[in-house]
């Protein structure tokens, strides 16, 4: 069972709409409702985080119209807040860049998913110089097709990070049985041991950053206080995270 720290939630999801289809990405083809987070939910999900905070889950952050303003929103909630977020860049511009980080957003991440990304990510760390309050800006490859898509459009390989493999809690594994004692494998999640938690864009509290589907589905964040980990979950059985 998860241990007495702190409960936190840890990942915000502004919208899980997203503007492009990836190969390894369960969007678009699982059905889930979709829709975007308004500011209520995102005001009570604040007072649930502590140090590091994502304001994205599944979908593309940059398409939620009130991205900047939910970037302040939080920074003045709780300055101490480290935000930031995962980004396929294909929205980001100049203009957007400074707007985040003058509200105070610390970082973002940009997945190398498609050449375009690539073109982009190197666009945003010119723009990102000339900042007077820079971010931290970095970007990943999933798996070896990226990291060659990224080497062809110019990225050298000290500019993307590759050491992380995950199976979208099964979904790119056919949901086989890889742990077949879930219980053990449970106690090694980072969720779990720190009692983190995620929140979509309707306000439900989710259990595991990879459940895509959603089917470990606590409750809302209005009953946050009363919600806890029950492990071992179903997709313990099939998860592979493993963070090299």
């Amino acid at each position: 069972m998860p241990d007495k720290k702190k409960k936190t939630i840890v990942a915000i999801e502004l919208t899980n709409q997203c503007n492009i289809r990836c190969p390894h990405c369960p969007q678009g083809r699982v059905e889930v409702p979709m829709g975007m987070m308004n500011r209520d939910t995102f005001m009570q999900c604040l007072s649930y985080c502590e140090g590091y905070t994502e304001v994205n889950w599944r979908g593309e952050p940059t398409l939620h119209p009130g991205l900047v303003e939910y970037v302040l929103m939080a920074k003045t909630f709780n300055p101490a807040l480290n935000l930031g977020f995962h980004t396929n860049g294909l929205l980001m511009t100049k203009a957007l860049l400074r707007e985040l980080a003058n509200n105070g957003l610390g970082w973002i991440q940009v997945s190398l998913h498609c050449p375009e990304s690539c073109f982009r990510y190197k666009e945003i760390i010119e723009w990102n110089r000339g900042l007077e309050k820079p971010l931290y800006i970095y970007a990943d490859v999933d798996n070896t097709q990226e990291e060659l898509t990224a080497l062809s459009c110019g990225l050298t390989q000290d500019m993307f990070h590759k050491d992380n493999i995950a199976n979208w809690a099964g979904f790119l594994t056919d949901y086989r049985i890889i742990y077949p004692e879930p219980g053990n494998r449970a106690q090694q999640c980072l969720f779990i041991k720190e009692n983190k938690f995620i929140v979509a864009w309707d306000g439900s509290v989710n259990a595991c950053c990879w459940d895509y589907k959603q089917l470990h589905n606590l409750g809302k964040v209005e009953e946050f206080e009363t919600i806890a980990h029950n492990p071992p979950y179903e997709l313990c059985k099939s998860c592979l995270w493993i963070s090299k």
